[in-house]
């Protein structure tokens, strides 16, 4: 983070770990933050600089926002409350033809606000012809939740005598594809939270069984190696796990794409066109069901793996078994050393030393009860893919009985939404993209609750 003027650039990763108090010192009475040196930035991270720019006074503006970025922001209830987006990068088509190639462009949300406000219309098309991919109240800050247009300026018959179900099934599957795409961050948060720890782990253990050896002669140090193998597992199962779920992902993007594709055509005049549409995401979706298994499994192994480890009982019994006469003036300066104990208060002095090296043994043991604790987020992740599971089932009914009652499906997908709505991503998101959904019962929820990484 760095300021140039009234402008604080930020640059690199966003994660919750990141150091905001840093910005203390830049923050005046009138802020713009330049976001286009941001790299990434996790679901945590963001709420964290959401938390801290609400707390802000004056006038805040976050621009150059990267899509990444604003995928997430703009699902957060202070954007456009407690600071403004400017500049936002967004996906276009070249033109309206299905095999026209994307491009991006950072575009002004001044300017996309008056767009839609000018020619009130679900999906916008620049002067140019290029046309926006995603709903205007899904990429306009002014219009987020404004549906109000003219359907009869829609150029598919289809669309404009079915309005309310076309907006239900493109909203729908709006809302499953930023869930795939919040799925990805929890995996990819899953794996960096869990190799630093881990990898802190080691570097412990491996000094306390060194020092074993240094003070027990026939000890066999094995916890570190232990350790080093369940990083390893975890970070190739993770990186599996994002493989298939980019995938999936990529191809329920397409897919949505696709969608808004028929409100613009003219050709679009009966339902199968859409409901082929809907049979591919609901198949793409059904995909995921080994996953489900794949995702137990690492939680599960790993927590095993984890609990074999448990030997610190067992190291801190040895430790408090050695007496002063068992430990020579070199043994202790060597165990020292190692531990890299450097309080002067215990140098030669082998009960304050071993009482310094027990407070080692119950940190380490600590952290090995945190990573217990944040497998559970594999949990939340298998259900999260387990609820989109369920909803494309309700759809494949709907299919099979040739798109007959689609608003009794409506309420059953909106139940069904609602009543799993285990992580703030999922929230969010509900109430950003299908807020009916979110009315549906009441929540207790509150954001960050159960986010475990």
């Amino acid at each position: 983070m760095h300021k140039t003027g009234e402008t604080i650039q930020l640059h690199g990763i966003i994660t919750d770990t990141s150091n905001l108090k840093v910005l203390d010192e830049m923050v005046s009475d009138r802020n713009v933050f330049d976001c286009s040196q941001v790299v990434s930035a996790s679901w945590n991270g963001l709420l964290r600089l959401d938390a801290y720019l609400s707390k802000l006074s004056g006038q805040i503006t976050l621009t150059h926002i990267p899509y990444h970025l604003f995928q997430y922001l703009r699902l957060l209830p202070n954007v456009g409350q407690k600071y403004v987006l400017g500049d936002i990068e967004l996906t276009l088509l070249g033109s309206t033809e299905g095999g026209a190639a994307y491009q991006t462009r950072f575009l002004n949300s001044a300017v996309l606000n008056d767009l839609a406000h000018s020619d009130p219309k679900p999906f916008i098309q620049l002067e140019d012809g290029a046309q926006l991919i995603g709903r205007d109240s899904f990429i306009c800050p002014a219009r987020f939740g404004n549906r109000d247009y003219q359907s009869s300026a829609l150029k598919s018959g289809w669309y404009q005598q079915n309005t309310e179900q076309f907006d239900f099934w493109y909203d729908y599957v709006s809302f499953a594809n930023i869930t795939l795409s919040l799925a990805m961050d929890l995996i990819q948060s899953q794996d960096s939270t869990l190799e630093a720890l881990l990898k802190d782990i080691e570097l412990g253990v491996t000094s306390i069984e060194s020092s074993l050896g240094l003070l027990i002669p026939d000890f066999k140090a094995t916890g570190a190696k232990s350790l080093s193998e369940v990083a390893s597992f975890v970070h190739k199962a993770c990186a599996q796990l994002s493989v298939v779920l980019d995938k999936s992902g990529k191809d329920v993007s397409e897919i949505l794409v696709r969608i808004q594709l028929l409100a613009g055509s003219g050709e679009f005049q009966q339902a199968e066109a859409l409901y082929k549409l809907l049979n591919e995401f609901s198949s793409t979706i059904a995909n995921l069901y080994p996953t489900l298994t794949s995702i137990e499994e690492i939680g599960a192994s790993t927590g095993q793996q984890i609990s074999n480890l448990a030997r610190i009982g067992s190291y801190k019994a040895m430790i408090l078994a050695l007496e002063p006469e068992h430990v020579s003036d070199e043994t202790l300066n060597a165990v020292r050393e190692t531990m890299d104990i450097m309080d002067p208060l215990s140098d030669g002095d082998w009960l304050e030393t071993r009482s310094e090296f027990v407070q080692h043994l119950e940190s380490v043991d600590q952290s090995l009860s945190k990573i217990i604790i944040l497998l559970q987020g594999f949990d939340l992740l298998r259900q999260i893919l387990e609820h989109r599971l369920h909803e494309s089932e309700a759809i494949q009914d709907f299919l099979k009985r040739g798109g007959a009652d689609w608003r009794g499906t409506k309420a059953a997908v909106f139940s069904l939404v609602n009543r799993t709505l285990v992580t703030d991503q999922e929230k969010y998101s509900c109430e950003f993209f299908i807020p009916e959904a979110a009315r549906g019962e009441d929540s207790n929820q509150k954001p960050g609750d159960i986010l475990l990484f």
